[in-house]
């Protein structure tokens, strides 16, 4: 007999936000709490937009894909016309019991917007995978993954809402 364990798993869940009427997610409020998060130095604060986007998030991936997850982190940006950033991680080798165990990006205004996410394939050889963000769309991935984000159009700041979350067991 032959036995299957899976060591690693970086599955990739990516979508559209498809909110019920009158529950629909307001952009320019979550651009708004973005940049007074931005000018006040301070975390993004919860509002109406932010709430319904999180419970979407977490009902879906529990509902379609068996995860149950709780939110640990809101954070928002705004990337400039032409701007690639440089490679993003979103946990902390030196808290490693504090670190998120997934990352979800959500496309607020995003036009021309790209996300390569880098990974390792079983030979530890480096590879990428580059996906587009567009509006009210997003993507969910593992935290340890590096990403990058590119705002490849000319015109406008695109502005991208994350959440980091973590993963629990029925039990708790």
């Amino acid at each position: 007999m032959i036995h299957k364990t899976i060591l690693t798993d970086n599955n990739l869940y990516s979508g559209i936000v498809k909110m019920p009427k009158g529950f629909e997610i307001n952009p320019f409020e979550l651009k708004g709490v973005i940049l007074e998060s931005e000018k006040n130095n301070m975390p993004i604060k919860n509002c109406k937009s932010l709430f319904r986007l999180n419970t979407y998030i977490i009902d879906f991936l529990r509902v379609k894909h068996n995860l149950n997850l709780t939110n640990k982190e809101f954070l928002g940006n705004y990337y400039k016309p032409q701007e690639i950033t440089k490679n993003i991680l979103q946990i902390n080798h030196s808290e490693i019991l504090d670190n998120p165990s997934h990352v979800m990006l959500y496309g607020i205004q995003a036009v021309d917007c790209f996300v390569r996410i880098h990974y390792q394939d079983l030979r530890s050889a480096p590879m990428f995978l580059d996906t587009q963000l567009k509006n009210n769309e997003f993507i969910f991935f593992p935290a340890n993954l590096q990403y990058q984000i590119s705002n490849m159009q000319t015109r406008e700041h695109n502005f991208i809402q994350t959440i980091t979350y973590n993963i629990f067991n029925n039990g708790g």
